[in-house]
């Protein structure tokens, strides 16, 4: 996890590069060794991981690849979905399977949301507010991992997955938060 200048995940804060490994003095206990992370959302921020402390390093983790993505993607098209009609539950498991930062399980809820996004479409309908709020804040969560796997611009990532699952475009991606 220590090749200077790959990207990786960390914990919440989503797709870091990492910068260096250095050894730095932050307090009085002396000088010890540290990862410094530069958040690709916030290129200005710094975050420094002691590299003797596990439970912080156990929250990095090295990005999806290309094939896991397109693997997950393609089971999705193979996939029959069970919509939870109850939406109070149905946000509750998708909020749950979000939460846990799994890259490969949002990545398939996401799928689930587009082709049910895509069916109501086709029937003159709308999503309803509490799943566009998840689907979009999926988007986000797992969108730069996805584009930075891809090496494609955010923006692209929902027409990307769109296209695998032989979907419709987006008449308009949402801009890049």
């Amino acid at each position: 996890m220590d090749r200077i200048g790959s990207y990786l995940v960390y914990g919440s804060e989503g797709v870091c590069l990492l910068e260096d490994v250095r050894r730095m003095a932050f307090d009085r206990t002396g000088e010890a060794e540290y990862y410094v992370l530069s958040p690709v959302n916030r290129r200005e921020a710094k975050i420094f991981v002691p590299v003797s402390c596990q439970a912080l390093v156990d929250k990095m983790r090295p990005l999806i690849t290309k094939e896991e993505i397109d693997r997950t993607i393609d089971a999705a098209t193979n996939k029959k979905f069970v919509w939870i009609h109850d939406r109070k539950r149905r946000a509750s498991v998708f909020r749950a399977v979000r939460n846990e930062m799994k890259t490969s399980q949002s990545l398939m809820m996401l799928c689930c949301l587009y082709i049910k996004k895509q069916e109501l479409e086709d029937k003159g309908k709308r999503m309803v507010f509490t799943d566009l709020e998840i689907l979009s804040t999926t988007e986000t969560l797992v969108g730069r991992e996805i584009a930075c796997a891809l090496d494609i611009p955010y923006s692209e990532v929902g027409n990307y997955i769109r296209a695998r699952l032989g979907l419709k475009p987006a008449v308009q991606e949402a801009p890049v938060g």
